[in-house]
């Protein structure tokens, strides 16, 4: 069916052959085209203003409406001439015979073969069987059927076409330099020159190569950014242009639409996202080369843009942004958590006040300036674990000096200076800092040298009196340091106090090896007093000079106790008013079940066959042996006398009390005691007695001694 514009253009032709009926009837011989139409539209045939237009080298079918057509010669000629008159010399094609079934339309299909642009005219004969040529001797004579735009067809100057095959690889060209420039616009322009900077000093090898690549390139942001928009838009626009070339207008469409969305913007933008850096690396000569063939429009473009939005700048990233930044590359690469702790308390530590990391007044640990330098204040200094100390005058809250540690080097406990005295004669700085002090402020403070211990202030106004200011807590070095770090800092010391739930810590391992508390003199328990010094000394001489005394054997608890234990450490007085009496520890060949550890004085060692004599003094041990384990014999046998030369002091155990003790000891490793130091009397009560049992024989033995002495004088 013909379309509608035809449909009007037909009826047209029946009312003007109508209407020329009767001028047609005077050569009813003769056929007569009154008008000609398309018989279909399209690009390479179509209607403009009224008139025909075909490309050459083009097919196409155009309908003729007239009189006597059937059996009719047609032929086109180049000469404009009026409607009758003679053609026979004008024409150029061969004659084309037409069929009618109606004798009045006929419908051609024709294809002009000529290179120039022309127009031509219809001149139409009856058929003859001789006419086969252009330049024809038959009687009938060609008959121009007039010069109206309605019967003319102008020609029009055929295009350049290129073969299929050459299309098809074109089109997929094409398509991979839309997919080049849609992925490079992602994957170049998403990395600034910042983040190049970084990538080629800090990351994988291969990807620092990637890195240089790209960033003499990047730095022409601007321009390489019109150069990549110029020739996407471009072969976009081509690659539309041919497949219409080869496809109908709606398959045209609907196929570069697919091909450019598809191939050439989501698979290479998807594929940039990630390998962005390696794919415009590996392309970087082939972006320079569209860059200089671009140049012309996309250089001066990019000056205007430099001009307008000025200097290109990279990511710049605020606190805020790298701390969020750290907890997402926490998540997905190999950074550590107190790495990221580090990093996350240098970033914030400025915007954090003194009130958050101070240490409050009453959890602090302080000296009253009154106090005195005696064992017992020292050990407790020592006790908890910190090198300056705080020293207040009638109240915590007026804190007059501070005491470092190591002052107290060269004080002697037995001394007992006043604390006073010490620390007006150190005269240490007291520096006080604000509440709302911020760290950074207070670590440039402590940064100087001068201290390391601040104490917090803030202004008190409760509104009833005049403001005043207030100490509530100190601050030291190592707060912010660990408020830095996001972590504890754990020295040698038992004790620490936990910023975060401001509870103290103690660490069982060191805990009672400097408790020097444990060395204090109990007088209910010992009859004979020796300072916590000695104490101490014992312990320690013990615990890691015997074999016997050694913490698998005997623990470090129980020791403690053994030194504290009445009838443990006792004396020998030489004082006879020039009475000579000897007095012995060991007599050789005499059995005995304890052993001796000399404290103070002096002793006289008589040992072997050759009865070899030297004098021996403190922390000499003697009987060793009757503490081991025989069970062979109760009682240990020296080959040696150790005889008393002026008044000693001496720790002595026996067997018994030494066994008791291992006792307690294995009892306490098996966890069958839930407080072993209250409980250890009930397990040596029996040794007491033994002990008290043969301090009472011995004094008795020693009567015996200096009135045997004196009768032996008298005699004499």
């Amino acid at each position: 069916m013909l379309p509608c514009r035809y449909q009007i253009e037909v009826v047209f032709c029946f009312f003007l052959s109508g209407f020329l009926q009767a001028e047609d009837s005077i050569i009813d011989d003769i056929g007569v085209v009154n008008n000609i139409a398309l018989f279909k539209s399209t690009p390479s045939a179509f209607i403009d203003n009224g008139i025909i237009n075909v490309k050459a080298k083009e097919t196409f079918t155009i309908n003729l409406f007239g009189l006597n057509l059937d059996l009719m010669m047609l032929s086109f000629t180049e000469v404009k001439k009026k409607k009758g008159e003679n053609c026979d010399d004008d024409r150029f094609t061969y004659p084309i015979r037409l069929y009618s079934t109606d004798n009045k339309i006929a419908s051609l299909s024709q294809r002009f073969e000529m290179t120039s642009k022309t127009t031509l005219y219809l001149c139409l004969k009856a058929r003859s069987v001789n006419d086969t040529k252009i330049k024809n001797v038959t009687q009938s004579a060609w008959v121009h059927q007039g010069s109206d735009d309605f019967l003319k067809i102008k020609v029009l100057q055929p295009s350049w076409d290129l073969p299929l095959w050459l299309k098809a690889t074109l089109l997929t060209i094409l398509i991979m330099l839309s997919a080049m420039f849609s992925g490079l616009n992602l994957g170049l322009m998403s990395f600034d020159l910042n983040e190049l900077k970084i990538i080629s000093t800090s990351s994988s090898i291969q990807n620092q190569k990637y890195a240089k690549k790209i960033i003499p390139v990047r730095r022409h942001g601007n321009f390489l950014l019109c150069t990549l928009l110029l020739g996407n838009t471009l072969v976009n626009s081509t690659f539309t242009i041919i497949l219409d070339s080869v496809t109908s207008g709606i398959v045209a469409v609907v196929g570069s639409t697919l091909g450019i969305v598809l191939f050439g913007e989501i698979i290479p933008q998807s594929i940039c996202s990630r390998y962005g850096l390696a794919v415009g690396a590996y392309t970087i000569y082939l972006t320079k080369l569209f860059m200089i063939i671009t140049f012309p429009v996309s250089y001066p473009i990019s000056k205007i843009l430099d001009r307008i939005l000025g200097k290109e700048l990279g990511n710049v990233y605020n606190k805020q942004q790298l701390l969020e930044m750290l907890k997402l590359q926490h998540e997905y690469d190999d950074l550590e958590q107190d790495e990221v702790g580090i990093i996350s308390g240098a970033l914030k530590y400025r915007e954090k006040k003194v009130c958050q990391v101070m240490t409050a007044l009453e959890d602090c640990f302080m000296l009253d300036e009154e106090a005195v330098l005696d064992f017992k204040t020292m050990s407790s200094i020592i006790r908890s674990g910190y090198s300056r100390i705080p020293i207040f005058s009638t109240q915590r809250s007026n804190i007059v000096a501070i005491l470092f540690v190591k002052d107290l080097a060269f004080v002697d406990p037995d001394d007992c200076i006043p604390l006073l005295t010490v620390i007006k004669f150190y005269n240490h700085p007291v520096h006080k800092v604000f509440d709302d002090t911020t760290l950074d402020k207070i670590l440039e403070e402590f940064k100087k040298g001068t201290t390391h211990i601040s104490i917090v202030m803030r202004i008190k106004d409760d509104g009833e009196r005049d403001p005043f200011y207030e100490c509530i807590g100190i601050v030291t070095l190592e707060d912010i340091i660990e408020e830095i770090i996001q972590a504890e800092i754990v020295d040698e010391t038992d004790v620490y106090v936990d910023n975060v739930s401001g509870k103290k810590v103690q660490r069982k391992k060191y805990q009672l090896n400097n408790d020097f508390s444990l060395f204090l003199s109990n007088s209910k328990e010992t009859k004979t007093k020796i300072s916590p010094q000695l104490s101490f000394a014992i312990y320690q001489f013990l615990s890691t000079s015997v074999s016997g005394f050694s913490e698998d054997r005997i623990s470090k608890s129980v020791l403690h106790k053994i030194i504290q234990f009445p009838g443990v450490i006792q004396e020998k007085e030489v004082n006879y008013n020039n009475e000579k009496v000897l007095v012995y520890l060991y007599e050789k060949e005499k059995p005995c079940d304890y052993f001796t550890l000399i404290l103070e004085g002096r002793v006289e060692v008589t040992i072997g066959v050759e009865q070899i004599t030297f004098e021996s003094g403190p922390f000499s041990i003697f009987g060793q042996a009757a503490l081991c384990e025989d069970e062979t014999s109760d009682h240990f046998i020296p080959d040696y006398s150790v005889r008393v030369i002026n008044n000693v002091q001496f720790f002595k155990i026996s067997r018994k009390l030494y066994n008791s003790c291992r006792t307690a000891t294995k009892m306490e490793q098996e966890n069958k005691l839930n407080n072993a130091l209250p409980n250890y009397d009930e397990i040596f009560n029996v040794s007491a007695t033994v002990i008290k049992n043969n301090a009472v024989k011995e004094e008795k033995e020693n009567v015996e001694q200096i009135s045997n002495y004196r009768e032996s004088n008298l005699k004499t």
